[in-house]
C-alpha cells in the first residue's frame, strides 16, 4: 500500500514537468524585451514594439 501511495503521485508529476517545459518554452519565444533601467539607454525596444 505504501509503495502505491508513492508511485502514483510520482507518476503524476512526471507529466507535470513536460507541461512546465512547455510553457517555459512559449514564453522564451513570445516574450517581449525589457528595456534597460540606465538612464542612458536609447528605448531600442519600446520603440521596436509600437503599435503602428
Amino acid at each position: 500500500m505504501k509503495k502505491l501511495l508513492f508511485i502514483i503521485p510520482l507518476f503524476g508529476f512526471s507529466f507535470f514537468g513536460a507541461r512546465v517545459k512547455a510553457v517555459v518554452a512559449w514564453l522564451n519565444v513570445n516574450a517581449i524585451p525589457i528595456e534597460d533601467a540606465t538612464p542612458t539607454t536609447p528605448p531600442n525596444a519600446f520603440a521596436a514594439n509600437l503599435p503602428q
